[in-house]
């Protein structure tokens, strides 16, 4: 009995994961959801003139925005930080994950996870992000400021509140005319605490 219940375990994983990199990541699509996690990032290339000016600061960079996700009554929702923009009000926001990855706002996107969080973890993750929400955005990218949030700074913030010291673990990025380094997407996506799991299907739903 034990055998089957491990074997239908493995079909199902196996099937889930419809296409595998070379690494061992899965190619998420249609019906994988449940595979997600509250407290997984998300990452994505953004095809903006925003998106292009946050890519142009570094020549390797790769995404260009990044959220936290979580899930609420069993709807996966991203919390990220956003500038003001004509059709969009801006700071911290909460949106559907399939919205945040769609082909109108992302080329490519991928989730990643911090490794050994528990679920005590995750819950004072959570907790945090909701109380950010309504909060402006810093557009002076100041990380010694705690008022306001860039959509990298939200991320290390939450996850600050169960590993003190991320931030030390990411890389900075001096930015011309900003007072303070600093962090971008691709800086945090770089930290060894993370591991990738996914890249996403934008049709994900």
């Amino acid at each position: 009995m034990k055998f089957y219940i491990l074997l239908l375990a493995f079909l199902f994983f196996y099937n889930s994961c419809s296409v595998k990199k070379e690494n061992g990541v899965c190619k998420l699509e249609i019906g994988d959801t449940a595979l997600i996690c509250t407290g997984d990032i998300i990452f994505r290339k953004g095809h903006d003139f925003l998106s292009n000016l946050v890519l142009a600061q570094k020549d390797s960079a790769f995404f260009s925005h990044v959220g936290l996700i979580i899930k609420v009554d069993s709807r996966l929702l991203v919390v990220h930080a956003m500038p003001h923009e004509p059709n969009q009000k801006g700071g911290v926001l909460v949106e559907p994950l399939d919205n945040f990855i769609s082909c109108e706002n992302a080329s490519a996107s991928s989730i990643y996870r911090v490794k050994d969080l528990c679920r005590e973890d995750i819950d004072i993750v959570k907790d945090y992000l909701l109380l950010q929400i309504g909060k402006p955005f810093d557009s002076n990218f100041q990380f010694s400021n705690n008022d306001r949030y860039y959509c990298t700074e939200l991320v290390i913030k939450a996850l600050e509140q169960v590993y003190a010291d991320i931030s030390t673990t990411v890389l900075s990025t001096e930015v011309f005319m900003m007072d303070e380094k600093v962090f971008l997407p691709d800086d945090l996506r770089k930290s060894f605490l993370l591991e990738k799991v996914f890249d996403v299907n934008s049709d994900l739903r």
